[in-house]
C-alpha cells in the first residue's frame, strides 16, 4: 500500500516509512515517518481504504 506524506507530497510503502522509524525507542507506536521529511502520521484505518477502494472501482465503471 502507498502512502502519500501530507507534509512534502512523496508517495512511500508502509514498509519504508516504519523502517525510518527505526531508532526511535517507542516499540508500540503507529505513526509512520516520512523517509523524505520525516513528517509522522496516523496510518489509514483499514476501513476507510476499504471504501476509497470501493468508490475508485465504481468511477472506472
Amino acid at each position: 500500500m502507498m502512502i502519500k506524506c501530507s507534509f512534502c507530497g512523496m508517495q512511500f510503502t508502509e514498509e519504508q516509512g516504519h523502517s525510518a522509524c527505526g531508532s526511535c525507542p517507542l516499540s508500540n507506536c503507529k505513526l509512520i515517518k516520512c523517509p523524505n521529511c520525516g513528517y509522522e502520521s496516523i496510518p489509514e484505518p483499514a476501513s476507510l481504504s476499504f471504501f476509497k477502494n470501493l468508490f475508485s472501482k465504481k468511477k472506472k465503471t
